[in-house]
């Protein structure tokens, strides 16, 4: 078993963090819907992503190991078994629709059952 991750103390040093780099999700922020997702405007994707990687400088400058959930994530569901998990995870929750889509309530365009609930997930 590796090393323990957690914390103890408000106050001591921060050794390692984890950091999602803003993309492609701050595109989906309209005028609309930026006050319900409690941000003050509509960030700019380029300026968001400046002040992130200079943010993620500085705590490596000050000896911080700065993790992307990205990257543990893509390496996680490399592992088959914990693909598996992940996925079991997320589509559980949504059993529901795949018991409706064998009872013959359909998605246009989509037979297959799985596939609506796929479609769920992925949809923006």
């Amino acid at each position: 078993m590796g090393e323990r991750h957690g914390v103890s103390s408000e106050v001591g040093r921060l050794r390692t963090v984890m950091l999602h780099r803003p993309g492609e999700e701050i595109r989906r922020l309209t005028p609309p819907n930026n006050d319900e997702l409690l941000f003050d405007g509509v960030p700019w994707v380029d300026r968001a992503q400046e002040e992130h990687d200079a943010f993620a400088s500085a705590l490596r400058d000050r000896g911080v190991e700065v993790l992307y959930l990205r990257e543990l994530l893509t390496e996680a569901l490399e592992v088959p078994a914990a693909r598996e998990q992940a996925l079991e995870s997320a589509l559980r929750p949504l059993e529901h629709l795949r018991e409706l889509a064998a009872a013959g309530v359909r998605m246009v365009g989509c037979a297959d059952p799985t596939l609506v609930t796929l479609r769920v997930l992925a949809a923006p």
